[in-house]
């Protein structure tokens, strides 16, 4: 996948995440130990695309993610390269 692709299935992986949490934060028709267990394999598919989107852009570290994202595609810093370098 691209890393606009990888970028749209974290974001969709968020918001599956955000949805199960908002429908099953109450109690409900669903058995606690089902809501714990699909919240955890949501949880890891989110992680697991958080991964895949930091490995596009070259990241190595959660530190390298947060750089790579004051980036444009090219490596250059955002807003023009003001403020002190990465």
């Amino acid at each position: 996948m691209t890393c606009e692709e990888e970028f749209n299935a974290l974001r969709r992986a968020e918001r599956d995440l955000a949805a199960w949490r908002r429908l099953h934060s109450g109690p409900g028709d669903v058995p606690e130990a089902e809501v714990r267990q699909r919240s955890a394999e949501l949880s890891a598919a989110l992680r697991e695309r958080q991964d895949a989107y930091n490995r596009c852009r070259g990241a190595k570290t959660a530190h390298d993610a947060f750089e790579a994202l004051m980036r444009d595609a090219s490596g250059a810093p955002l807003g023009g390269g003001a403020g002190p370098p990465m």
